[in-house]
């Protein structure tokens, strides 16, 4: 039967059905196994959109990352961001290995000296959060997470550095909608 007669009949062509296939295999796979390699990301700490794991990426500045909360997040995630306690978060790489990080009230989020971005006294619904304090060199284990495309972006502004065995993988873009800006 010719495409044009299945789709005469009302049914799908071979590669829509395919596609189908693939896209229902992969959401079922990210059900199973622990690091899924596709991730819906609806925060806008990033565009949003579907994100899928990139195999062997490295971990490195500039990159965006997928990761649990770490212990420091935790009672805030408990209370606010329940969701984070079963999916990962996602987030850009702003500093990793020998890098100086610094959290402060007074002088905000920096990176090598390099302010990034303040700590805010609530999120975006009122709740009071409150802002890591403190400075560290990263070991080779250690990431900081930053995004500056909202004010409020719940990362190691709040939280400091992320731990290595945190981070389920690298991830890209697959398929983005609403607002595209980094």
């Amino acid at each position: 039967m010719t495409q044009a007669q299945e789709r005469n009949r009302g049914g799908l062509p071979k590669w829509a059905k395919l596609s189908a296939a693939g896209v229902a295999f992969l959401a079922a796979s990210s059900l199973v196994i622990t690091t899924k390699p596709i991730l819906i990301n609806d925060s806008p700490s990033l565009p949003e959109g579907l994100w899928y794991i990139v195999p062997g990426a490295t971990v490195a500045p500039g990159k965006v990352i997928a990761f649990s909360p770490p212990e420091t997040a935790l009672p805030y995630v408990r209370r606010h961001l329940k969701r984070y306690l079963t999916q990962p978060l996602l987030k850009p790489v702003a500093a990793g290995e020998g890098a100086r990080v610094c959290g402060s009230i007074e002088s905000g989020f920096s990176v090598n000296g390099k302010r990034l971005g303040v700590s805010q006294a609530h999120d975006s619904k009122g709740n009071a959060v409150t802002p890591w304090t403190g400075c560290q060199t990263l070991t080779a284990n250690e990431f900081a997470v930053f995004s500056g495309r909202i004010p409020n972006s719940y990362d190691s502004r709040y939280y400091g550095p992320i731990p290595r065995e945190n981070i389920s993988g690298v991830y890209r873009p697959l398929w983005l909608w609403g607002d595209k800006k980094p």
